[in-house]
């Protein structure tokens, strides 16, 4: 069985729905948290093939800045109950990433190693001192998955490496809660690690999903996940 990238993105839509239900109505079920992990791993891939597919990567980014600029009310709504800036929705993380990514393909063919792999880690580096500065969702954690995603799309085995970086990122890095697990502690986000299943079953075609229905996803989820939250 092969997936399509509008297949992956109905996955990663579907159990990141399952996690904000989780996060904002039922939060003592972790299962709904666990599955959650499984969206931003497939989103941060999707991003990467977004810039290599996309005939236009400015107007893309401009769509994640405008529906991230829709969705902070939603956001913000489901999950603190009013408007606050003190933790920005993925949209804007996403948007970020990508502009990382338009930089270091800009200058990947630099004449100068020495000047290209000193832009590349200043690029870097910025992208996630911005994103941990701006409190987006994710964080620097976020931009450093999506460079996982990013370096390693020509890589043979590339699988392996996406794994063991991953691992590496979300295990022994990112700062996050463990649950036990047959009596034995595992960090929630490892969990995430699933999400290579399904992109390695991903077989280079667009789909037929309509990218509008996806972006509109996120806020229009929320904001319903709110209302509910708040009438009850």
């Amino acid at each position: 069985m092969k997936l399509n990238s509008s297949q992956l993105k109905i996955i990663a839509m579907l159990t990141m729905l399952i996690d904000h239900v989780g996060a904002v109505l039922f939060p003592q079920y972790i299962i709904l948290r666990i599955i959650g992990r499984i969206a931003f791993f497939i989103f941060a891939f999707e991003l990467v093939e977004g810039y290599f597919h996309t005939s236009n990567v400015g107007n893309y980014v401009l769509r994640l800045i405008l529906f991230g600029i829709v969705s902070e009310f939603s956001f913000d709504f489901a999950f603190n109950g009013s408007m606050t800036f003190t933790h920005q929705n993925v949209m804007f993380e996403l948007a970020l990433a990508l502009i990382m990514i338009w930089l270091l393909e800009i200058y990947k063919d630099y004449s100068s190693q020495i000047l290209r792999w000193i832009f590349s880690v200043l690029v870097v580096f910025i992208t996630m001192f911005i994103s941990e500065v701006l409190k987006f969702d994710y964080s620097s954690f976020g931009i450093m998955m999506v460079l996982v995603f990013y370096l390693t799309r020509n890589m043979n085995f590339k699988w392996y490496f996406q794994l063991v970086m991953l691992f590496i990122i979300n295990v022994y890095i990112m700062p996050v809660y463990n649950i036990p697990v047959a009596g034995i502690k595992v960090p929630i986000q490892a969990f995430g690690l699933i999400s290579l299943v399904f992109i390695g079953l991903y077989n280079g075609e667009k789909g037929k999903i309509n990218k509008y229905l996806v972006y509109s996803f996120y806020p229009i989820h929320l904001l319903i996940l709110g209302l509910i939250s708040y009438f009850n």
